[in-house]
């Protein structure tokens, strides 16, 4: 098995049709890939100027801050979470056969909006097929001094009882030592990757219509609601009713 493949899964794939804008973007807590299908716009970021053009491939790691410009443009995004560091910096991906592209993210969200059986799986199809094109160097493996932590962490960070030191503790490394070779390596603190992961898996729940909110935060690892709420909407920008209101209203 190839240890610097990355493991994908989808939080949610969405249509936006834009006019005239300017967007501002801080620190979103999941890595976009987009295409835009119609359209042109203007990416500002890390002080460079980038143009994306129709059938153009836009990459953003989570954490990342960028604004852009448009006179009117059609994208598809996938929203996504991942197993480990897939890459450090927003690239733009071009192709001599855009249609092919295009018809892929279009598939993509076409069988996530029906949610049919299978939808997440066929979607991912799609997904890995897009990923299979983009020249990309390969990710490098984590580092093995932190490894048993972080695979602790995964394993356990929805548990309400779950405490980070016992991770420092598997590490046999200091908290200090942990904290920046985590963060060479994620791009963001240990704290901070938790609370991402776990903000995400509620949106996923909400998506449902399953759960309660109360039960959404114990399953995703909060044993304070209310702290659950605050960071949510810190994270998000919204409450966790804005955010179901936002999303019935897109459907």
């Amino acid at each position: 098995m190839d240890n610097s493949v990355c493991n994908f899964s989808i939080i949610d794939i969405i249509h936006i049709n834009r006019n005239k804008c300017s967007i501002k973007t801080v620190d979103k807590a999941y890595c976009v890939l987009s295409c835009r299908i119609n359209g042109k716009s203007k990416f500002f970021y890390e002080e460079k100027e980038l143009l994306i053009d129709t059938g153009n491939v836009i990459f953003a790691p989570s954490g990342s801050s960028y604004s852009q410009e448009t006179d009117g443009e059609e994208v598809i995004c996938f929203h996504l979470e991942t197993d480990k560091k897939f890459m450090d910096k927003v690239r733009i991906f071009k192709f001599e056969n855009s249609e092919e592209i295009k018809n892929l993210f279009i598939h993509a969200y076409s069988v996530w909006k029906k949610k049919e059986n299978n939808c997440t799986y066929k979607s991912l199809s799609d997904l890995y097929n897009i990923l299979s094109r983009l020249e990309i160097r390969k990710t490098t493996v984590c580092p093995e001094i932190i490894k048993k932590a972080v695979e602790h962490i995964n394993t356990h960070m929805f548990e309400t009882q779950f405490s980070i030191n016992t991770a420092f503790v598997k590490s046999n490394i200091s908290r200090t030592y942990f904290n920046r070779v985590f963060k060479e390596f994620y791009g963001c603190t240990p704290v901070n990757y938790i609370n991402k992961k776990r903000i995400n898996k509620a949106k996923m729940l909400l998506n449902t219509g399953n759960y309660t909110k109360e039960e959404i935060a114990f399953l995703c690892g909060f044993d304070n609601v209310k702290y659950f709420y605050t960071l949510f909407k810190k994270l998000t920008g919204v409450t966790t009713g804005g955010y179901i209101k936002n999303k019935n209203a897109s459907i």
